[in-house]
Formats: C-alpha cells, sequence, structure tokens
C-alpha cells in the first residue's frame, strides 16, 4: 500500500541518519507543572550524558522498558528492515544482543503485557514492504522470540494499547480498514472488535483513566485529520468525541496526572499544511480541546514523556530545517497538593 508523507520525510525513503548512539538524560532541571519552585535563571535546563552504543544502528525501531530495569530495542529500518533485538542495561550503560525476531519489521509497536512478556505486532516486512499480519512474543527469562496468533488485517503506522483487562487493542495501520482488534494473551489470539470512524495512519491513542481509549488525528489517504473517537471495551464500541482544533498525524498523546490528555505537534498533510507546533488538552469530563501554547519549533515524529514532576519533556523529531536535538518542555495546569481539582 503507497503512503503519502511529506517530500524528504517519508520513513520509507527518509535519508535521515541511522543512530548508533545513545544518551541519558542525567538532570531533568525542566519547567515544573504546578510546583512552586523553578529552576535558577543560571541553571542549564538539561544535561545529557553519552552512554554505551547499540550495535546496529535502527530507526523506527520498538524501545520497551521491562521489569528487570533493561530497555528491549527491537527491529527497525536502516538499509532494510531489521530483525535484531538488544538489551540496555542502566546499571552499568552498556547494550548486549538478545534473541532476533522471528521477522525482520519496522513500523511495528511493541506493548509490554502484565505477564512481563513484550508482544510485537505488525509492521513493514521491508523498506518499502507491504503491512504484516504476523505478531510474535519476547520472553525477557529467555531471551527469545516465539510466534503467537496472528492479526486478522496487515497493519503498520498503528497503534496498540494496553487494556485495564489485560488484552490489547490494536488500531488503524490501514487508511481503508476501520476494524481493530483485541489481542488475549491469555489465549494468544486475535479478535476483531469496534469500527472506527474511518481508517488511520500514523495516528495515536493513549487509555485515559475511565478504561476507555481515546484515538486521536492520523492520516487518511493524502490528508491528516482532526477528529478524535473513542473505545469502550465494555462494548467493544468506537464514538465520536471532540475534534481537535488542527489536523495532525505523527503526533504524540500524553496521558497527565490530572486525566487530561495532552496532544503536541504532528504533521499535517495536503494542502498549504506542514509541521506543526501547536498543542492541544483534552478534557475526558467534558469530550472538548483546548488550545494551549506552542512548542519551540515545530516538530514531527518527535516524542513526550511525562517525567515524575508532571513535566512534559518532548525531544527530537523533525522540523522543515531537518531533525531536531533540542529538548523541550511543557508546561499544563496541575493542582496544587490539597486543592480541589479544575472545574
Amino acid at each position: 500500500m503507497g503512503h503519502l508523507m511529506p517530500p524528504a520525510q517519508s520513513p520509507r525513503s527518509v535519508s535521515a541518519p541511522t543512530i548508533w548512539s545513545a544518551c541519558i538524560v542525567r538532570v531533568l532541571a525542566v519547567i515544573l507543572l504546578g510546583v512552586s519552585t523553578m529552576p535558577s535563571a543560571n541553571a542549564a535546563p538539561f544535561t545529557f550524558s553519552a552512554t554505551g552504543s547499540m550495535s546496529t544502528g535502527r530507526n523506527f525501531h520498538t524501545a520497551t522498558l521491562l521489569r528487570n530495569g533493561k530497555v528491549l530495542v527491537a527491529g527497525g529500518g536502516g538499509g532494510g528492515n531489521i530483525g535484531t533485538a538488544e538489551l540496555y542495561d542502566p546499571a552499568t550503560g552498556r547494550w548486549s544482543p538478545t534473541g532476533s525476531l522471528r521477522r525482520p519489521r519496522a513500523f511495528h509497536t511493541a506493548t509490554l503485557l502484565p505477564n512481563g512478556k513484550v508482544l510485537i505486532a505488525g509492521g513493514t516486512a521491508n523498506s518499502g514492504g507491504s503491512e504484516q499480519t504476523s505478531a510474535e512474543l519476547y520472553d525477557p527469562a529467555t531471551g527469545t522470540w516465539t510466534f503467537t496468533g496472528s492479526m486478522n488485517i496487515g497493519r503498520g503506522y498503528h497503534t496498540a494499547t494496553l487494556l485495564q483487562n489485560g488484552k490489547v487493542l490494536v488500531t488503524g495501520g490501514s487508511f481503508l480498514g476501520v476494524r481493530a482488534e483485541l489481542y488475549d494473551p491469555a489465549s494468544g489470539t486475535w479478535s476483531l472488535t469496534g469500527r472506527m470512524m474511518g481508517g488511520r495512519e500514523d495516528h495515536r491513542a493513549t487509555l485515559l483513566q475511565s478504561g476507555e481509549v481515546l484515538v486521536t488525528g492520523g492520516r487518511r489517504v493524502s490528508d491528516a485529520v482532526a477528529d478524535a473517537e473513542l473505545y469502550d471495551p465494555a462494548t467493544g464500541n468506537f464514538s465520536p468525541t471532540g475534534s481537535m482544533a488542527a489536523r495532525r498525524a505523527q503526533h504524540t498523546i500524553t496521558l497527565l496526572p490530572s486525566g487530561k490528555v495532552l496532544v503536541t505537534g504532528g504533521f499535517n498533510f495536503g494542502g498549504s499544511g506542514g509541521a506543526i507546533a501547536s498543542t492541544e488538552l483534552y478534557d475526558p469530563a467534558t469530550g472538548t480541546w483546548t488550545t494551549g501554547g506552542n512548542l519551540s519549533s515545530v516538530r514531527n515524529l518527535h516524542t513526550a514523556t511525562l517525567l515524575p514532576n508532571g513535566a512534559v519533556l518532548v525531544t527530537g523529531g523533525i522540523n522543515r530545517d531537518g531533525w531536531r536535538r533540542e529538548p523541550h518542555s511543557c508546561r499544563t495546569p496541575r493542582p496544587r497538593a490539597g486543592a480541589p481539582p479544575p472545574a
């Protein structure tokens, strides 16, 4: 299936640098959310330090924090799709090889299951290839991969969300397919579930505190979309919720401690679109979005990480000038201890 992407930024054709090196954040003196003490004006906002390098350069891979504290990096692209996997040990700062995937893949998903294993699903089989239906499990106890049940629909650029009942909801990954699927770790099988409003790729999804899943944006054929929908595991159905102010794909989505959801950046395909700097906040109580402040630069294909202090660290991505290096922190309202929640 063809994928229309911005010129020179398509994940299937981009000549972006493939990175072997890794870095860790040692000091995170970022803007705090609702905390009265602020970093000194003279303090450097971030300090990064080099750590061990991976043995294989890769992009469009997955990274999963395991229960033992190590990080599993699997698959990806870089001169063809990659089937190897590696483990990072934060205690030593070193990488070590682990079992190889049963099939090379990129643009797949990785989900840590309640039993400690990692579910890898879908992705493209090779550079420019079609989406896979296959899925496999990584067992940290043995360092090996085994095939599990295959999805009913081939998917890449999709999302996978662990539900409160232990099952995994997979959405999108096809312009035309509207059916979502559920993976049951107990049986190792997939089953079709509700129909989305439309097919999506490069969208984002997150589990809400209510147990529902919020699915946002993405692209359909040549255009990004602004609509959003909710999946209810109790009924297996999707229902529309408020639309974002901006059409966006390749954005980030972060569940905040308040229960609200922060969306940042992304790319607006089609027309006069391009990379986006805007942010929006979703309130599950009202099903509506409010516009937040802009990022310091437009970004897409970046990451957003919720920090222990409630701040959100936004890193990397692409803008009109190429790949981003400097980080950005987002501030969202956060109630003080003992204060009533916002209305």
